[in-house]
Parts: structure tokens; C-alpha cells; sequence
């Protein structure tokens, strides 16, 4: 049981640092593989019991929001607005309920930027996140 536990908290890790990695990369095909990889992932495995579920929200919905960044760029708008909701439904698991995608849009530039806090409290509401659930 710890080995696995171990193994799964290592595949965790790997895929945000990834990801964190690959965040601002250069090469748009190899940051969109890696965010989607990370995505695809993160919402498979189980979180390490040390990590909570509003970190792996927090994670999930700023990975979210720079894909749908990189899809709108490439004109895929149904892919854009699939992770624009995924990364809505994330910052609610994590305590922010956002009205709509276009105050997410408003609010993606502090996202980017790694104020992903301030943006949820100029333009979201808390609500229980899944931690009090």
C-alpha cells in the first residue's frame, strides 16, 4: 500500500511540475500536450493524502485557463470553451464560483500572470469549497 501510495504521489508530482514547467513554454504544441497530459491526468489519479483538493482545483483550473488561451489562439473556439468551463468548475471546487466565461475571460490575465487569487476575488464569489463538502 505504501509503495503504490508512494508511486501515485510521484506521478502526481511529475505531472504539475510538468505542467508548471511547460506552463509559458515557447513551442505551443509542447505546452498544450503537456497542459492537456497534466489535465487528462490530474483528474485521473488520486491526490497524494498531503495534497489538498483546492490545490489540485487551483491547478486544474490554471491549466485549464491556458489552454483554452492556446486553443482560442489556434481558432479551435468548442475546445476553448470546454476548458474555459473545466477551469470554471475547478475554481468552484476550490471555493470561487465565477458568473460566467466572460468573467473568467476578464479575469485570465492575473491568471496567467500567477495571480490567480487576486483575479477570483475582483471577479468570483466564494462559496464552500471541497474541502467543507
Amino acid at each position: 500500500m505504501v509503495v503504490s501510495d508512494t508511486y501515485a504521489a510521484s506521478l502526481y508530482i511529475y505531472e504539475i511540475n510538468e505542467a508548471n514547467e511547460q506552463f509559458s513554454g515557447k513551442n505551443r504544441d509542447v505546452t498544450i500536450y503537456a497542459l492537456d497530459r497534466a489535465v487528462r491526468k490530474l483528474n485521473s489519479f488520486q491526490a497524494p493524502r498531503w495534497e489538498s483538493c483546492r490545490a489540485t482545483a487551483y491547478s486544474l483550473g490554471k491549466f485549464n485557463v491556458r489552454l483554452a488561451g492556446l486553443y482560442g489562439d489556434q481558432g479551435n473556439q468548442k475546445a476553448r470553451e470546454t476548458h474555459l468551463e473545466k477551469a470554471m468548475a475547478s475554481y468552484e471546487a476550490m471555493g470561487w464560483k465565477l458568473k460566467n466565461t466572460e468573467e473568467l475571460e476578464q479575469a485570465i490575465p492575473l491568471v496567467v500572470a500567477g495571480k490567480t487569487v487576486e483575479a477570483l476575488k475582483i471577479y468570483g464569489k466564494y462559496v464552500p469549497s471541497c474541502l467543507t463538502k
